[in-house]
């Protein structure tokens, strides 16, 4: 085994390259180029032992404006955010994200082991959440050892 001397120095330029990765990244602009969110809302996906738990963020959009639909392992979830209904006067010139329109439409493919049949779906404070259990045949289960036979 080889003996290689400590510089301490080293391990200095190492952090400041990765303070100015830091740095670097930081500058992007989270909503997209112009300060805009795309018409995209954000997700979580939960996996547990009981099934697959999804929360989808849309304010501003009604539960009857959002469409969920499961057929042959495939969920599709669309929907769209009202137009505005009448234009702003004045000049806008600072945008931060708080307008969204138009569609969207989230397609998941989902594991056979799903029981869409037994889906859930709540709509609460702009969260849309929506749980599908595990087909019982893909829990798992505990199996039992016991004694060889004959004895």
């Amino acid at each position: 085994m080889a003996i290689t001397q400590w510089s301490p120095v080293s391990e200095f330029v190492s952090l400041r390259e990765a303070m100015d990765r830091l740095f670097n990244e930081s500058m992007v602009r989270p909503n997209g180029p112009n300060g805009q969110t795309s018409t995209t809302p954000a997700y979580d996906l939960y996996e547990t032992e009981e099934g697959l738990t999804f929360r989808f963020a849309v304010p501003g959009i009604r539960s009857e404006d959002v469409e969920i639909t499961a057929n042959q392992g495939l969920l599709t979830v669309k929907g769209a955010y009202p137009q505005a209904g009448e234009e702003q006067k004045g000049c806008l010139w600072h945008v931060r994200g708080l307008a969204q329109s138009g569609a969207f439409n989230y397609s998941f493919r989902l594991p056979a082991a799903l029981d869409a049949d037994r889906a859930e779906a709540t709509f609460e404070h702009g969260i849309l959440t929506l749980h599908l259990p595990k087909a019982e045949a893909a829990k798992p289960k505990r199996i039992q050892i016991g004694a060889p036979a004959g004895k």
